[in-house]
């Protein structure tokens, strides 16, 4: 039981890794956009911003829901040895 304790440990830390980075690249986006010398360009700039960091978001998870379950597999194939 520890080993499926492990396993999802780790695929728990990756998102929370994978989840720092997106808001980091946000973050960085963000600040180019204060960059932007109009209300229009800026806006259109953060909202760029904010739609790549849900698609991060989005492949962080999807990435830890693949990790879940081939925990899940390993330890069950693991109880039938």
């Amino acid at each position: 039981m520890q080993a499926l304790q492990d396993c999802l440990e780790a695929a728990k830390k990756k998102k929370k890794e994978c989840e720092d980075a997106a808001t980091k690249r946000s973050d960085a986006c963000l600040d180019k956009c204060k960059k932007e010398t109009n209300d229009i360009g800026r806006g259109i700039c953060v909202l760029g911003c904010a739609n790549q960091l849900l698609g991060d978001i989005a492949v962080c998870n999807a990435n830890y829901a693949e990790a879940l379950e081939d925990c899940i597999k390993k330890h069950l194939a693991e109880g039938q040895k």
